[in-house]
């Protein structure tokens, strides 16, 4: 591999040969320090014309003699024998000193070169990134809702082309019917379709709750105005602090929006936001758009009235759209691609399980849950054997019941209950020390044998987290990244089995 930058700063070359090794290639050890075919004392001549090419003459090529080290040695039956041979002694304490020193330097360097041509950290564009890699993660397994999102295109070419007293779209729908999935799909597909092909447009995009600075409205305002001011070239120093005068300059930046650059905004989850600064009577909302803006925004039909709440102070005009379950044909489609995917096939009974399961719910977060739950199925699994339950938590419970039994009750049902209890999520390092502390799980865990150290080995946990795959999601939480449940369906039912039944199923 050819190495980057100056070679001398990144590269150095060892050398050590033994000068009469060809004079005892019938010792027992010879074959270790040259090449041999087996059972032969002649070395392999093609190998040996190779290295030496490589040391003599291409790495004097390359490097200069002050980074080319080269020791010789007298040969041993033991080859390099530090016990009994003083010279071989002094010449392994040198090569290790020497080592250190060396590769010291030459990290010590490259890491202080790093630092100074490392951009420094600019959290808007990290904060961006991270939504933009949601969205990217939410579209991998997207299928279907065409119609949705043909409606959500008429809207936004509707705000491209200039149309004036627009309103915010609104896509509502219950808890795991796919919300943020469709805003994401939508999103990618007007990046995709208008921002790479013409470079006209501008796409803000918050998956609120997520993060850290989508949390609370005031942070999401400020964030949000600090795109716009790089995106519509204004000083972000102008951005004011209080909350009310924030919410008018938001509506002002807004209003920069022209027919080169339209602006589409896409805020996912209102009802994720924190009740703080009245988040949830969404009077930082515009009624009406500036022209050659959109905005969609999603929410769940009764938390905090948000829904209502956008119905009372929206005209008639404006458009709501309702995210529904699949039909069965669309969840056929859907278990078919991911089957696809996945390189698995299933038997015609558990297929025709599978979808009398979908008949009673066909909610995206239903269907990945059987999804799951048919990626452990063998051809020779038993159907009698094969319980689906019929709703998104008793399927949860399911899931929750197979991990206890795999891991451990205790443990599963302490840490995931950590998780739950806790505002805003909690760090990993956060949550091995709780498990670490908790004398009810160390018993359980080491209840057969004594650790030197009594502290839980992190594999355990990790070992959790990996069956819950994205259940789990990691937020910033004051600067620091935290996990949390992902869908408010994960934080009921987890509160429903570990916070108020001390641990015991309860379906």
């Amino acid at each position: 591999m050819e190495a980057k930058g100056n070679k001398e700063d990144t590269c150095v070359c060892f050398v050590r040969i033994f000068k009469d090794l060809h004079e005892h290639l019938g010792d027992k050890e010879a074959k270790n320090f040259i090449d041999l075919p087996w059972g032969s004392t002649t070395p392999d001549e093609e190998a040996q014309n190779h290295l030496n090419k490589l040391r003599d003459e291409q790495v004097p090529s390359t490097l200069s003699h002050n980074r080319i080290y080269k020791n010789e040695l007298e040969w041993t039956e033991s080859g390099v024998d530090p016990i009994n041979n003083s010279n071989h002694k002094t010449y392994l304490e040198n090569f290790c000193n020497q080592f250190y020193q060396i590769i010291t330097e030459l990290i010590d360097k490259g890491a202080k070169e790093q630092e100074e041509s490392v951009v420094k950290k600019d959290p808007l564009l990290e904060e961006i990134l991270q939504h933009l890699t949601f969205t990217r993660s939410h579209c991998e397994s997207f299928h279907g809702r065409e119609e949705i999102l043909s409606e959500i295109s008429g809207y936004i070419q509707q705000a491209l082309k200039g149309s004036s007293n627009l309103q915010p779209l609104v896509i509502y729908g219950e808890s795991g019917c796919g919300k943020t999935s469709v805003l994401a799909k939508s999103a990618f597909v007007f990046a995709n379709s208008l921002l790479q092909k013409s470079n006209r447009g501008a796409l803000v995009i918050r998956f609120l709750g997520t993060t850290a600075d989508s949390s609370t409205i005031h942070k999401v305002l400020r964030n949000i105005c600090q795109q716009l001011s790089r995106l519509y070239e204004q000083d972000i120093g102008l951005i004011p602090n209080d909350h009310d005068e924030l919410v008018s300059y938001f509506h002002k930046l807004l209003s920069l929006a022209n027919d080169q650059k339209p602006l589409v905004l896409f805020l996912d989850s209102l009802d994720q936001l924190s009740p703080s600064n009245n988040a949830h009577k969404l009077n930082w909302l515009p009624r009406t758009l500036p022209n050659h803006v959109a905005i969609l925004v999603s929410t769940l039909p009764k938390e905090y009235n948000c829904l209502d709440t956008l119905k009372s102070m929206l005209s008639k005009d404006s458009k709501f759209i309702q995210v529904l379950p699949l039909t069965l044909e669309a969840s056929r489609e859907v278990l078919d691609s991911w089957l696809k995917s996945a390189n698995r096939t299933i038997t015609t009974d558990q297929r025709e399980k599978v979808m009398e399961a979908f008949s009673h719910c066909s909610l995206p977060l239903y269907l990945k849950l059987i999804f799951g739950e048919v990626l452990r199925w063998k051809s020779y699994t038993p159907i009698e054997s094969i319980k689906l339950e019929p709703t998104i938590p008793g399927m949860i419970h399911s899931l929750f019941e197979r991990i206890e039994k795999q891991h451990g009750k205790t443990l599963v049902s302490h840490a995931l209950g950590f998780i739950t209890i806790s505002k805003n999520g909690l760090g990993e390092a956060e949550l091995e020390d709780l498990i670490s502390l908790d004398d009810e799980i160390l018993q359980d865990v080491f209840q057969y044998w004594l650790p030197p150290v009594r502290r839980l080995p992190p594999l355990l946990w990790t070992r959790i987290r990996n069956e819950l795959g994205t259940y789990l999601t990691e937020r910033e939480t004051d600067g620091n990244l935290a996990v949390y449940w992902y869908h408010r369906q994960f934080i009921q039912t987890a509160k429903e089995r570990y916070l108020m039944n001390s641990g015991t199923s309860n379906k």
